[in-house]
């Protein structure tokens, strides 16, 4: 039972706390997608892909959105 209530309260781990590589700003989107409260999360898939094209840390996401086709 507490495991489920700490599911429901308790954020997640940070990316960063996990894999030291991974970069703060997609840690930051990854926390966002995440959230306990829905108002909180990105509300389109058009928002998140937003997000993560103006993370100057993320280029691989350029190649990935334009390989299927985002501009």
């Amino acid at each position: 039972m507490q495991k489920i209530v700490a599911h429901k309260q308790s954020p997640p781990p940070s990316l960063v706390s996990l894999r030291a590589e991974i970069p703060a700003a997609l840690d930051h989107v990854f926390q966002k997608m995440l959230a306990k409260d829905p108002a909180a999360r990105y509300q389109s898939a058009e928002e998140l892909i937003a997000a993560l094209q103006v993370q100057p840390s993320l280029p691989w996401w350029k190649r990935l959105l334009q390989s299927v086709g985002w501009r």
